[in-house]
């Protein structure tokens, strides 16, 4: 392991020297060539100091995120510390055989990075835990500066540990000398000091002190063909990949559900990474017009609950990115009134006036401002009660309920025009044609039997949207003295 990191400190250093940050060390880019020296590879998406902010294709941080350092990461602009960090976790998985950090996806691996406490070495390379926290430090600052630091430490490691296993040694000689003879205990504590020795400076516990090593037959395994990982697109940022699959989740209308699959969960873990990255910033308001399309949806087809979940999530949304005043909140206001206004509309319509009511009811439910809310009281108690009387009728038509629903009752003559407009539009027989007779001495009474009855519905009354359309609902009732009704 140490030969390796030895290894990777010189290439490190030789492109560190040159302003060169090579931004995705990992196992995959180290390769052996025939004298089985490691060598650093795929400079690919390496950024170069002075020549502008990438030197591969325009985008944001990109690298591997099990290897990534924190700030790499967020899509913040790196220096070679980067570097040493994922150079960290690469020792790291040489020592213990594992990464420092497991997840399930890109995004989670880099939120563990940024937030999670570098973890405890096994007992048996406790030593090397010092040297792993300064690696892995989520700060650049706190970091080793640059390769020769970390050099230096590692050298520390080793020599603390070699000299470890002398004391040993030398204790357990001081404790067989003591049941020996004074020539012999001599020559064994020496003999043992020796041995020590040569293990310290072998550089592992595992190696035999007296060996005769076979030459091992060369063998040559087929390599898998390496044209499809490089012709492979680069390894994106996890903002990225988390918008990505915010966006996705977004067309497939999986705003706030299933658990642990929505887009709501995706942007918050997103946003947890780094809550200042204008990529995040987009997400928010995308799904915030999303919730507020869904919110809609739901509020026209009479759902109401699902409505005010959207919106509860919507306004949980804002408060904690710190958008609640945002463009997208505040269209999202513009877009549950008028869908409140229309609720309103419809029930007028049918002269439903405490449909109307409930529905003015739930602006103050869904944060509306004051004034938007009076109006739409104003408009639901504008619809009249069954008994009262239509404003500004000129038929003094009174409401009533009847089994197929509201009509209006009114006592004014109808005549025949009005008649044949209403049979017209309402696709019922004309009637036949009328021959005017002469009015009856009681007219009066005449006019006042005559009555005719208007559906409710069939148009909007009037001061609640204006001048209403009126449609007759029943055809005229002579009277029985033989009244006609006036002709047009």
């Amino acid at each position: 392991m140490v030969e390796i990191a030895q290894s990777l400190f010189d290439a490190l250093q030789y492109a560190h020297g040159r302003g060169v940050v090579h931004r995705d060390v990992k196992p995959e880019n180290v390769l052996f060539d025939d004298a089985e020296r490691p060598l650093l590879a795929d400079f690919g998406i390496a950024l170069r100091r002075g020549f502008g902010p990438r030197v591969t294709a325009a985008g944001l941080a990109v690298g591997s995120t099990a290897y990534m350092a924190p700030e790499q990461g967020r899509g913040e602009e790196v220096d070679g510390r980067a570097d040493l960090y994922s150079l960290g976790v690469l020792i790291w998985e040489m020592l213990v055989g594992t990464l420092p950090f497991q997840a399930g996806d890109a995004l989670s691996m880099a939120v563990m990075h940024a937030q999670n406490p570098i973890p405890k070495l096994p007992p048996h390379l406790r030593h090397w835990q010092r040297f792993m926290n300064r690696a892995l430090a989520k700060q650049p600052a706190q970091r080793f500066q640059d390769v020769a630091q970390m050099r230096e430490a590692m050298s520390l490691v080793r020599r603390r540990r070699q000299w470890a296993w002398v004391a040993a040694l030398r204790t357990k000689a001081g404790a067989i000398q003591g049941g020996l003879k004074p020539p012999i205990a001599t020559m064994v504590v020496v003999l043992m000091v020796v041995v020590g020795i040569v293990y310290a400076f072998s550089g592992s516990r595992d190696r035999t002190l007296f060996r005769v090593e076979q030459p091992l037959p060369t063998v040559v395994e087929a390599s898998a063909d390496p044209t499809e990982a490089m012709l492979a697109p680069l390894p994106e940022a996890a903002l990225q990949v988390a918008l990505g699959e915010v966006r996705r989740q977004i067309a497939q209308r999986q705003l706030t559900s299933p658990d642990g699959s929505n887009a709501y969960e995706t942007l918050m873990a997103a946003w947890h990474v780094d809550s200042t990255s204008p990529l995040v910033q987009q997400g928010v308001s995308e799904l915030t017009n999303a919730l507020a399309e869904e919110l809609v949806r739901d509020l026209k087809n009479g759902k109401v609950n699902r409505a005010r979940d959207y919106f509860q999530r919507a306004t949980l949304l804002g408060q904690q990115t710190g958008n609640a005043d945002s463009a997208a909140h505040r269209a999202l206001h513009d877009k549950t009134a008028i869908a409140l206004r229309t609720r309103i509309d419809q029930a007028a319509r049918k002269f439903d006036r405490d449909e109307a009511q409930r529905t003015a009811a739930l602006a103050g439910e869904f944060g509306l401002a004051p004034d938007v809310t009076a109006k739409l009281v104003a408009q639901a108690k504008a619809i009249p009660k069954v008994g009262q009387a239509l404003p500004g009728d000129p038929g003094r038509g009174v409401l009533h309920a009847g089994a197929q629903g509201a009509f209006v009752l009114s006592r004014k003559p109808v005549s025949r025009r009005e008649y044949a407009h209403f049979a017209t539009t309402t696709g019922r027989p004309r009637p036949p044609t009328w021959t005017p007779r002469a009015p009856s001495t009681s007219a009066g009474s005449c006019s006042g039997g005559s009555s005719r009855r208007r559906r409710a519905g069939a148009g909007s009354p009037s001061g609640t949207s204006g001048s209403s359309t009126r449609w007759w609902a029943s055809a005229l009732r002579a009277s029985s003295r033989g009244c006609s009704p006036a002709a047009s």
